[in-house]
């Protein structure tokens, strides 16, 4: 199925899947937002993927996709996340590194290939970011959660006042920003790490081995539990 597909459309595809996920609107200027491309061209391309018969429009212009495109969707962003998986466990990648290689994996990867994968990682039900692997249960297996874990970190900290936090996952709006996605890696913030984090005006302050502020949007897509409050010389490194 997935061999029929551009890489275009591939890209559009778990696009829209990563908007749903994270519980954001589908709209074409949050896909150009996220894909880099412009508003003409994002217009453009998603007629094209209506006259696929892979979306449709609302009369609230948002873009909601067929069921064609939303298994196509979902299988795209399952072979993603296997492929990263098994570059981290197996080959050992860092995460990062992973990601940027799996990038275009999802396009030649079958069910037979998926299957393998299942059993020679065993069974797992997240990718290296956190991320719930999606539809498991069409290759067979016990299915992974649909929603991402823990609160976004935009809604985790309030107006005033430090959090202590556990960070759950990155999702894919993160690991497609190279500049954030660095250097929450080198301030030691990433899945599985405890942090201190506070509202800074429009961003998030976040800490882990060193600050870093993140505008409110991007702080949206990093999932986290709530361990308490922190102490008020957190920040003081």
């Amino acid at each position: 199925m997935t061999t029929q597909v551009t890489a275009t459309v591939a890209n559009y595809l778990r696009t829209i899947f990563d908007l749903e996920e994270d519980r954001v609107e589908v709209r074409r200027a949050r896909i150009a937002e996220r894909t880099g491309n412009s508003k003409a061209s994002v217009a453009q391309m998603l007629r094209r993927m209506r006259d696929q018969g892979l979306l449709d429009f609302t009369d609230e212009r948002l873009v909601v996709p067929t069921k064609a495109g939303r298994d196509l969707g979902v299988a795209l962003t399952r072979r993603h996340r296997l492929a990263e998986r098994m570059l981290v466990d197996v080959v050992g990648l860092p995460r990062l590194q992973a990601h940027r290689v799996a990038s275009g994996w999802e396009l030649s990867m079958d069910k037979a290939t998926e299957t393998q994968l299942m059993h020679l990682l065993r069974y797992p039900t997240t990718d290296a970011w956190g991320n719930p692997i999606p539809a498991l249960w069409q290759l067979g297996f016990h299915d992974s959660p649909i929603l991402l874990p823990g609160l976004p970190l935009s809604e985790a900290v309030r107006d005033t006042g430090s959090a202590r936090l556990s960070v759950q996952a990155f999702s894919e709006h993160v690991l497609n920003d190279e500049s954030a996605i660095t250097r929450l890696l080198e301030a030691g913030i990433e899945p599985g790490a405890t942090i201190v984090a506070r509202k800074q005006g429009a961003a998030v302050s976040v800490s882990g081995d060193e600050s870093v502020d993140l505008p409110t949007q991007l702080a949206a897509s990093i999932r986290v539990t709530l361990l308490g409050a922190a102490d008020a010389d957190a920040y003081t490194h």
